[in-house]
Order: C-alpha cells, then structure tokens, then sequence
C-alpha cells in the first residue's frame, strides 16, 4: 500500500452520495453523519468499482471537516486490502462538507525485491 500525493484536495458535500474524481481514480462517494466510539464523526467510504491498472483505492489519507483536520480511524478492523470507509472526528456535530486528499492504495503483486547482501 502507498500514499500518493497529489497535491490537490476533493471537496464533498455532508450527506451526500456522488460520482467524484479522487487523484487518478474515478469514485462514488458516500459522506454520512456517524456516531463513533469518540462521539459525532462523518463516514467517508470511496468505491472505486474494483481493480484497474493493478492499483486498488483504499481510502483516503487526509480527511478535514468544516476546514478542521479531522484525522481517520475505523469501526472494528478494515478487511485487509480492501476499500474501507474512514471515521474523522467532528465533535461539534456541525459537517457540511469534508475535504479529502492523497489517495492510499494498494497495488496488485506479487513483488520481488532483490538485495545484495
């Protein structure tokens, strides 16, 4: 899995479902209102429609609410490899909109690295 920087931030609407572009991948996007372990938040979960080019979106890295950093965090334990929808805290339960950046990935293996020992 990798991060990619892109340098450029996608804005949605809180609740909103909608067919957004997101770094290189075109996604639908589903944003709701949540009540996590911490308290309000807003769920952000991508869906990217499976594999292309061997790249898969997982999530997204950087997730800000009302211009406020809302960090990320999951319900239970995201299924290894697959896209999952993020938690970003939102204590004063205001969210009308969130902005998303860097896209996490995971690219289709398997690999091989060769060191000299």
């Amino acid at each position: 899995m990798l991060a990619e920087h892109i340098g450029a931030w996608t804005t949605l609407a809180v609740p909103s479902e909608s067919a957004v572009r997101f770094g290189t991948f075109d996604v639908h996007a589903t944003v709701t209102k949540v009540q996590s372990r911490r308290g309000p938040a807003v769920r952000v979960f991508l869906d990217d429609a499976g594999w292309r080019d061997d790249r898969r979106l997982l999530y997204p890295e950087s997730v800000w609410v009302n211009g406020r950093h809302g960090g990320i965090g999951w319900d239970g334990s995201p299924s290894s490899g697959e896209p999952c929808g993020v938690n970003a805290e939102n204590p004063e339960d205001d969210a009308h909109e969130v902005m998303i950046e860097n896209p996490v990935v995971r690219l289709r293996g398997p690999w091989r690295f060769e060191l000299d020992l």
